[in-house]
């Protein structure tokens, strides 16, 4: 859990595996240690967040794989960091380049988004509304949806919407009211607050500044909507993950943040299932037992060790956990949860079922 100042950046997807740890690149990961390795970090750039991590590691060697998970070759282990970016998709056309030139198109498209129980607590994290839609004509089933923004960009009906406000910056702000009147009058019925305020690469907010702009952005709507809590990574960093939530939750008993339920993401081993039932229980007790939302989460592992994760404990986030309201796989992409535009790699059967 100690950041370094070093700054690789690999193309697009990354993998770096030990004999401890295997990290596959599908968006982002949070931080985690154990402190009798050494430092290992990665680092990559896609369209989506913008997240600083640092993985431990075996000290002796890494291999690192490079273009979509391709052996490249080996190398001494060393203190990196690992960043990658997801931006909210806009709702209108929109071309969001990385540093390294990639780029992908955003188109908005009209949509009547209706809520679903068919898929139980299971959701789509998404940012191309045309997969989640080829996935749902296709019989998967999932009863929600969000995309890191105010508007759905063209998810089909049958869907509920989450809506969230990613940040305070105006580029979000300034759409924020149309857009979530437009989501509201489409059919939502919750709004997810900031992404992950405690991380700097996020949104960056210091609990007093994200409780005054939840105040202002998010608590117009309650009544309307249920409201969540900005999600929290599951860093144990002082001032961020279950520390930044409890001193959020204090700033919001001062001015008066209306808020329903948390929101928690997690990114640790596969060989750890635990601490992931650990941090859900953590935030639900700092959230005043509360209701919790996962809205982000993945093992680091290999794809065997992803997918049986998920065999193995999918059922204690469906059963275990009555508290758990929905969570959500990061994320629905091809590389991820889809091996093609239309079908579910191995990963997305174990998770989907």
């Amino acid at each position: 859990m100690h950041p370094t100042n070093s700054i690789a950046v690999i193309t697009t997807a990354v993998l770096a595996l030990s004999s401890s740890v295997s990290a596959a690149n599908i968006g982002r990961w949070n931080k985690w240690s154990r402190p009798e390795e050494a430092s290992t970090s990665t680092s990559w750039v896609t369209v989506y967040e913008t997240q600083t991590v640092t993985l431990k590691a075996s000290p002796t060697q890494k291999t690192v794989y490079k273009n979509g998970g391709q052996p490249a070759n080996n190398v001494a282990a060393e203190a990196t960091t690992l960043a990658t970016q997801v931006v909210a998709a806009a709702e209108t056309p929109v071309a969001v380049e990385s540093n390294q030139g990639a780029s992908v198109n955003v188109q908005a498209v009209n949509n009547a988004a209706s809520s679903s129980a068919s898929g139980g607590k299971r959701g789509f994290a998404y940012n191309d509304a045309n997969l989640v839609n080829n996935l749902v004509n296709g019989g998967t089933r999932g009863s929600w949806a969000y995309n890191w923004d105010s508007v759905s960009n063209g998810l089909a009906s049958g869907v509920e919407f989450v809506p969230m406000l990613w940040g305070d910056r105006a580029d979000h702000t300034n759409r924020w009211a149309n857009n979530i009147e437009k989501s509201l009058s489409e059919g939502a019925s919750h709004i997810l607050s900031f992404n992950e305020p405690d991380i700097a690469a996020q949104a960056n907010l210091s609990p007093e500044a994200a409780a005054a702009a939840h105040v202002k952005y998010i608590n117009p709507y309650g009544g309307r909507a249920r409201i969540g809590a900005p999600a929290v990574s599951n860093s144990n960093l002082d001032g961020q993950g279950t520390r930044w939530l409890k001193s959020f939750m204090s700033a919001c008993d001062r001015v008066g943040c209306k808020i329903d339920f948390c929101v928690a993401h997690w990114y640790s081993p596969a060989s750890d299932p635990q601490s992931l039932i650990n941090h859900l229980n953590e935030v639900h007790s700092i959230c005043g037992n509360k209701p919790v939302w996962l809205t982000e989460f993945a093992p680091l592992g290999n794809d065997q060790e992803n997918a049986a994760f998920l065999k193995n404990n999918l059922g204690r986030l469906d059963g275990e956990l009555s508290f758990l309201e929905r969570y959500s796989y990061f994320m629905v992409s091809v590389g991820s949860l889809m091996s093609s535009s239309t079908s579910l790699s191995s990963l997305g059967q174990a998770f989907f079922g």
